[in-house]
């Protein structure tokens, strides 16, 4: 059986390294996975994706071509991302869907994959939902808005009055277009399949839930004097780590938030005691935070990253909307507990006191409590990491999560062997 992994990006995000991860588990297990993609940033000659000048000038294109109906709301917020996934398939992407068997898409918007493309494919589908794109019209994180429940319209990240505004044309288009495929829908967390489940798009549809997986090989704890060393990092600190693609400025990721809960951190936690580290952003001046601050860069190269996390006392992620985050789950396959808001499908990781510390939502004062409850017990007899590792090495391990997608590509196909 061939299955065509697709994907715009192979690596840079959550959904890109979940996806390719993912498509390395099946090969490891004799699966014939293709990964499709539209930008290979890793250059890996057995990614599919376009290789001429011309096809990767067109894929810096085709998100701008994306972009043109949302011309028309110049009041939207800016901050938010929203596809409308008309732009035309490539020709590279319909000859590697014709020649797989099952098709297993991920986060296919931003050029890559249009809406009505699914229904000409003829093939099987697994859709795994990297956020709520897939039953919204149009946005990626709704927030507190529920107008995908009936069929969106007035949409307020557009600043739309209309009820039919640019969501309700995509909201119809995406109906006509999932109706009556061949399809099951999975969610990374219990928390969006519950959204999905609730959305007029996807109510009645089948909603696995099959978590991210991670190669617990590669993260996996380690000496953390070793570790600060490899990473130029004091030995004598307490080191609080954050980070993720945007850090700083993707306001969805908190830092805000973390700003806060820094600044009522009690006097013997914080101080001279207490190091914040950041990767994933841009260096910048912070002179409202009494506590160091360092800046690492953007690390792309996952043995790095978990050097980083095994050098960390505590991963703090104070995200206000997420689906099952990486910078979760890396940690914790690392045996470094993680301190977060209970919000979206962050429960599904964090266990309160036991695999980590779960905040109320968006209640700085005690995330403050978390990271304090944390530091005073950190070392390498602190039970939470220990929990955490076992807990991922139980649920999120590669091969656990490769072996349950491959009973949904068996059933699909009518309980064929996958490997053969």
């Amino acid at each position: 059986m061939k299955i065509a992994m697709l994907n715009t990006f192979d690596s840079g995000g959550g959904a890109a390294r979940s996806a390719y991860r993912l498509h390395q588990g099946l090969l490891r297990k004799g699966v014939a996975s293709r990964f499709v993609t539209q930008y290979n940033q890793q250059r890996n000659p057995d990614i599919v994706c376009g290789t001429t000048r011309f096809q990767k000038l067109l894929a810096l294109l085709r998100p701008l071509a994306d972009m043109i109906p949302m011309k028309m709301y110049r009041r939207r917020d800016m901050r938010l991302p929203f596809s409308t996934a008309y732009v035309p398939v490539a020709r590279r992407v319909k000859d590697a869907v014709a020649q797989a068997d099952v098709l297993h898409l991920h986060w296919v918007v931003h050029g890559f994959i249009n809406i009505q493309f699914l229904r000409k494919a003829r093939r099987p589908i697994v859709w795994t939902m990297h956020d709520s794109w897939t039953f919204t019209g149009g946005c990626h994180l709704p927030a507190d808005c529920r107008r995908y429940q009936q069929a969106c319209g007035s949409c307020p990240q557009l600043a739309s009055r209309r009820e039919v505004d640019l969501t309700r044309l995509n909201w119809h288009r995406k109906q006509h277009a999932w109706k009556d495929l061949d399809i099951i829908f999975v969610t990374p967390s219990n928390w969006m399949a519950e959204s999905a489940r609730s959305s007029s798009l996807l109510a009645g549809r089948r909603v696995e839930v099959i978590p991210n997986g991670i190669d617990t090989d590669v993260f996996k704890p380690a000496d953390r004097a070793v570790c600060r060393q490899m990473m130029n990092l004091p030995s004598d600190k307490h080191l609080i780590l954050f980070g993720a693609m945007g850090a700083i400025t993707d306001e969805n990721k908190g830092f805000a938030l973390l700003r806060q809960a820094l600044a009522a951190l009690p006097r013997q936690v914080a101080g001279k005691d207490c190091m914040l580290v950041v990767f994933g952003a841009q260096r910048l001046d912070l002179p409202d935070l009494d506590i160091e601050v360092r800046f690492i860069g953007t690390l792309t190269d996952d043995i790095a990253l978990s050097v980083l996390y095994c050098a960390a006392d505590v991963m703090v992620v104070p995200s206000m909307q997420e689906n099952l985050p990486n910078t979760i789950m890396e940690p914790m396959s690392c045996g470094t507990p993680v301190v977060a808001f209970r919000t979206g499908g962050i429960p599904d990781l964090v266990e309160h006191r036991r695999t980590g510390y779960l905040a109320e939502r968006f209640d700085t004062a005690d995330l403050a409590r978390g990271i304090t409850w944390t530091l005073e017990q950190s070392g390498p007899d602190f039970s939470p990491g220990k929990n955490a590792r076992e807990k991922v090495e139980r649920e999120f391990a590669i091969d656990v999560v490769s072996a349950r997608y491959m009973q949904l590509y068996a059933e699909l196909a009518g309980g064929t062997d996958v490997r053969k």
